[in-house]
């Protein structure tokens, strides 16, 4: 079997191959693991979150270890990241995202649990895309939503106008979520 792709599995895929930054929202059970592998493929991230890995992330499907319980999740992505060999450019903000003091990125992965954040972000990222004259195809914006029976992923394109009152018809008011 001829390797096509120069051992690149995702060769052939320009978000593969084109190296990126992109901005992760959120270091809990759906950005622990999306950026290990986005690191791994060799783009850059900015990972901004300001929890702390407990017990509970440990035990419940997160990326994290034992001994990174009360560690900044950021940090322990990094030191997992690191651990895998990704030697690429990763960024830690200890901090809720604020456009203010972190700006704005072509693609955002957002891994939260709140639409209150979902929300601001997306109107950052669709103001950013909307003031684009040009690169619009190339900006994404991907939700990852994780819930005791669902798992749900939204993937926004910049060039694509009907995706965003789509995906706006699925945000809605942090007190509609059950409790669990």
């Amino acid at each position: 079997m001829s390797n096509i792709n120069n051992g690149k599995r995702w060769g052939g895929f320009d978000w593969a191959t084109e190296q990126r930054e992109m901005l992760l929202i959120g270091a809990g059970g759906i950005n622990s693991w999306t950026a290990l592998n986005l690191a791994r493929i060799g783009h850059s991230l900015v990972i901004c979150d300001d929890d702390f890995v407990d017990e509970t992330n440990v035990l419940g499907g997160q990326f994290f270890k034992s001994k990174q319980i009360g560690t900044r999740k950021v940090w322990a992505v990094l030191e997992n990241c690191r651990e895998f060999g990704c030697t690429n450019g990763i960024d830690c903000v200890e901090e809720k995202y604020s456009f203010e003091d972190i700006g704005v990125y072509d693609i955002f992965v957002m891994g939260v649990d709140n639409m209150t954040t979902r929300k601001q972000c997306f109107e950052v990222w669709k103001n950013h895309v909307n003031s684009k004259e040009e690169g619009k195809e190339k900006c994404l914006f991907i939700d990852g939503r994780l819930s005791g029976e669902l798992d749900e992923v939204f993937a926004i394109q910049g060039d694509k106008v009907e995706q965003f009152e789509e995906y706006e018809k699925w945000l809605f008011d942090d007190s509609e979520i059950p409790e669990i």
